[in-house]
């Protein structure tokens, strides 16, 4: 079995903070006028949000030279967040003594995106203001107001730098049939999911099957290698670095290597049945879909060897 991973891209736009605090106004502007046209003794109390001034704001944010200066661009963007956090904290703080009550009785658009400004909208400005301050991402920042299994994974990609989504671990088997491993978290680290991989392996096609593992050097640890063979398997196949002092013959690794690049292919393929980018909205279809396009890419090469027997 050849092991490797990829990027299931979520349904999102780039997050960029300057376009993610404009859609949440967006998002409570939004509801705001909603709310003053059908229950206008509801908002009679909350000062009117201005988003005119967002508006522009952002747009002379986004429209700033390429040449401008660092300093610049920071001056502005903290302006910028100092004005929605000012605009947004009552508006918020309304949506947050709504009840329960109060929110069945409003359409379900409406109510999803009342749930996600008092849940996410205050906690996503705290966490562009860490940005602010330190000039530094916080750990577990929000990405999507929709998706929250979301990463930035770096693949180290020229076209693709930085891909927002989760990771999926596939293995390669005989015939050329894909193994989509369960995802136990959204980042998926190589290293990591290399003996689980081996034992979900073992659990579907029996213990005596599976021979050798081949995997790319994001697999390797000397730990891995000494749990690989403690299960009296070939870790040959398992790429070293180059400072890695023991390891298998050139002759043998050659070929290893060129068995294991097989699966480069499959996996493109498996992305044309929808691993790519996922058009679904919610987490868990999200992932389902990741697991359906599996399934598809193997059932398209289960009847490709159907054809080739029947004629």
């Amino acid at each position: 079995m050849d092991i490797d991973s990829t990027v299931q891209e979520a349904n999102i736009a780039y997050p960029a903070d300057a376009t993610l605090m404009k859609k949440l106004c967006e998002k409570a502007h939004h509801v705001l006028a909603f709310l003053k046209e059908r229950k206008k003794t509801v908002v009679s109390s909350v000062p009117p949000l201005a988003i005119e001034q967002i508006r522009k704001t952002a747009q002379r944010y986004f429209f700033l030279a390429k040449t401008a200066a660092i300093e610049e661009r920071r001056v502005l963007f903290k302006r910028y967040h100092q004005l929605v956090k000012s605009e947004l904290r009552p508006v918020i703080e309304f949506y947050q003594s709504f009840s329960e009550r109060q929110l069945k009785t409003l359409p379900w658009h409406i109510r999803r995106t009342v749930r996600q400004l008092r849940e996410q909208g205050w906690r996503y400005l705290l966490d562009v203001g860490h940005f602010v301050r330190t000039h530094t991402l916080k750990p577990g920042k929000l990405l999507s107001f929709q998706a929250k299994a979301v990463a930035c994974i770096k693949k180290g990609k020229a076209g693709k730098p930085h891909e927002f989504g989760r990771v999926f671990q596939l293995g390669r088997i005989g015939g050329n049939f894909l193994v989509a491993f369960s995802c136990t978290s959204v980042r998926m680290e190589d290293k990591h999911s290399l003996l689980p991989a081996i034992h979900e392996h073992r659990e579907i096609f029996g213990e005596e099957t599976l021979r050798q593992i081949g995997t790319d050097k994001g697999y390797y640890s000397a730990k891995n290698i000494k749990a690989v063979e403690a299960l009296s398997l070939d870790a040959d196949g398992v790429q070293r670095p180059a400072n890695v002092k023991e390891r298998p013959p050139p002759d043998v690794t050659e070929a290893l290597k060129r068995r294991r690049a097989g699966i480069e292919p499959l996996i493109q393929h498996a992305k044309s049945f929808g691993l790519g980018k996922s058009r679904m909205k919610s987490d868990t279809t999200t992932l389902a879909a990741g697991y359906r396009a599996v399934m598809g890419f193997n059932l398209h090469q289960l009847t490709r060897y159907m054809r080739a027997v029947t004629t």
